[in-house]
């Protein structure tokens, strides 16, 4: 009777702390969004950036359910290979009932703040032996502090969604884990497969991390059975049969056939009068591998499958992940979205330097201050030195912590946002490391620990209200906006009459966005140089064609100074080339010096 009421005192006390923590994250949701809402357009404060993209796909997705338009809005999803779609989807689902406005945009990414610190509390609640409940309010007090986890809860990046959707996968792990049923591993499948169409490569660090955990926890006659199971397999047999199987045979076909593309890289040939490439191979690889997945569900059924976890993990997350590569493109895509050729940098940078940056990342963006990061690595050195003492499951959000620290320095690109999905990972593990360390028979532990716990979460509570920041987020401190560029044009053009946009920087889908949220029902833009870079002559074939068939009324020039920062050269006087187009008079120009850029325009009648 006295365990059943102190179960039951128990679950009361931690669904009492969880709606504590629910409570007060939504009350600084609300308060940061009010905030947010009063000055938004400093967010847009680079030209060429991943952020108009992804507006610009969810405005697309909303446009045509807006418009009842089902043949739009699967030709926008069908779009969606390097970035998946699942936060686009959020947010058009938000812009589809609320309207088109970028400051609507935000809130899947806000929502995935608030979840990131709940799933932070929970998860390291769920990683701690004892003082749990004082464990997760430290994470989450840790995570509501960080500047750069807040920013970006007020964006329309991935990185805030993608961290909580990273956070609810290790909690559901822990969960199926320590208490297995067929439902706690059926969400934790679900929750893996939208977490991987959200962002593959926050996918691939929890899933290398999981594995390895069940390789650390493997057991001596679990490896004894394996080398077993191999020892008796009838390879001779099984390749007489699968030399029998046409399947296999166009799978090696396709295979081969992609492998001779890539190393010898033919040129592309005309067939009609158009020029058609095969290189790269994107077709070839889908069609090997739509071969090899029809082959493997024949001779491996999921019905084969009888242990109840991996059968769940099989039907929900194998299957959904291995049909969405039988699209075009799309496995290629991926191969390279997270291979070493996904790099905008043309030599290795030195890993000292690598690490230099991201330290100085990790304590500028992502810490209210120093003495915060320092915090945060001493508690992650004892969540280490106990690792031990983690519950059932545990240990696999400290290798996630560990491969992923080695896999973002190892990576050829250099980004502070590189750190924002597994650093509240970090902080969880240390938090419960803290809480572990303290649990134990002595009298003086839990009055220390309950001490040091408040004194944590008070030295934090001093930067929840203050405006986040990141280097890459939009909000880096400035007070004008590159909407100002759009707002002298979007007015004059208007919804009926056809404009042509030209800009020495390739920011397409900015320009895009911008005349899209302010005429939603209206297609009637050309942007004829997309491509970059062009040549000489390129470019003068571009115009020229444009200028002999557009039924544009008018065109602007968005021309960048060398000096800019969002300066990229572009072969051409393009303004010369308007000035001498039949018709077209310009009748305003106005310059920029904060943007460095010129913005002209001409209009014809």
């Amino acid at each position: 009777m006295r365990t059943t009421l102190h179960a039951r005192t128990s679950l009361r006390w931690n669904r009492i702390c969880l709606a504590l923590v629910l409570s007060a994250t939504l009350g600084l949701a609300a308060f940061h969004y009010a905030q947010f809402r009063q000055n938004p357009r400093p967010r847009w404060n680079g030209l060429v950036h991943d952020r108009s993209g992804h507006y610009q796909f969810a405005q697309d997705l909303a446009r045509a359910v807006r418009q009842a338009n089902p043949v739009a809005f699967f030709t926008a999803l069908e779009k969606a290979k390097v970035w998946p779609p699942v936060h686009g989807l959020c947010a058009a689902a938000v812009l589809a009932v609320g309207g088109l406005d970028y400051r609507l945009a935000v809130l899947p990414s806000l929502a995935g703040w608030v979840a990131t610190a709940v799933f932070g509390f929970l998860l390291a609640r769920r990683c701690s032996v004892a003082h749990g409940n004082l464990a997760g309010f430290i994470a989450a007090a840790m995570v509501l502090a960080s500047p750069a986890v807040r920013s970006y809860g007020l964006d329309i990046m991935l990185e805030s969604l993608g961290a909580a959707l990273t956070l609810c996968v290790l909690h559901l792990f822990l969960r199926a884990r320590g208490t297995p049923s067929v439902g706690a591993w059926r969400w934790f499948a679900l929750t893996l497969t939208v977490l991987f169409f959200e962002k593959y490569n926050y996918w691939l660090l929890v899933v290398l991390a999981l594995v390895l955990n069940e390789l650390c926890h493997s057991r001596a006659q679990d490896w004894r059975g394996l080398r077993a199971a191999w020892a008796r397999f009838d390879w001779s047999r099984k390749l007489g049969l699968e030399m029998r199987q046409p399947l296999s045979w166009l799978c090696v076909l396709f295979a081969f056939s992609a492998l001779a593309i890539f190393l010898f890289h033919p040129e592309p040939i005309s067939i009609a009068g158009k020029r058609v490439s095969v290189y790269p191979p994107n077709n070839l690889i889908t069609l090997a591998y739509a071969a090899l997945f029809f082959r493997v569900l024949r001779s491996a059924p999921l019905r084969a499958i009888t242990h109840p976890a991996l059968r769940q993990l099989a039907l929900w997350h194998v299957l959904p992940v291995a049909i969405s590569f039988l699209l075009p493109r799309r496995l290629s895509t991926f191969v390279w979205f997270l291979g070493p050729m996904n790099t905008d940098r043309s030599s290795a940078v030195p890993i000292a330097e690598t690490a230099t940056f991201y330290l100085q990342s990790t304590i500028r963006d992502y810490h209210v201050a120093p003495w915060s990061a320092i915090v945060a690595a001493l508690l992650f050195l004892l969540a280490v030195l106990t690792f031990r003492r983690m519950s059932v499951g545990g240990r696999a959000v400290l290798l996630l912590v560990l491969l992923s620290a080695a896999l973002t320095l190892l990576h050829p690109n250099q980004k502070s946002r590189y750190l924002h999905s597994w650093l509240p990972v970090l902080w969880v593990a240390g938090t419960a490391g803290f809480a572990n360390f303290l649990s134990g028979p002595h009298r003086w532990r839990r009055p220390f620990a309950l001490t040091a716990g408040a004194g944590l979460i008070v030295a934090h509570a001093g930067g929840l209200l203050q405006p986040g920041r990141a280097a890459e987020s939009g909000v880096r401190g400035e007070t004008s906006s590159l909407l100002d560029i759009t707002d002298t044009y979007l007015p004059e053009v208007g919804p009926e009459r056809r404009v042509a946009i030209f800009s020495t920087v390739p920011a397409a889908q900015f320009f895009l966005w911008t005349y899209h949220e302010r005429y939603p029902h209206s297609d009637k833009i050309e942007i004829p140089l997309k491509d970059y870079p062009l040549s000489d002559a390129e470019v003068q074939r571009r115009l020229t064609s444009w200028a002999a068939t557009t039924r544009a009324n008018f065109a602007v020039l968005v021309d960048f100074n060398p000096s800019s920062s969002d300066y990229s050269p572009i072969a051409g006087n393009i303004a010369s080339f308007i000035n001498s187009a039949p018709h077209f008079s310009l009748v305003h120009e106005q310059r920029f010096p904060q943007h460095g850029c010129t913005v002209s325009l001409w209009t014809r009648p």
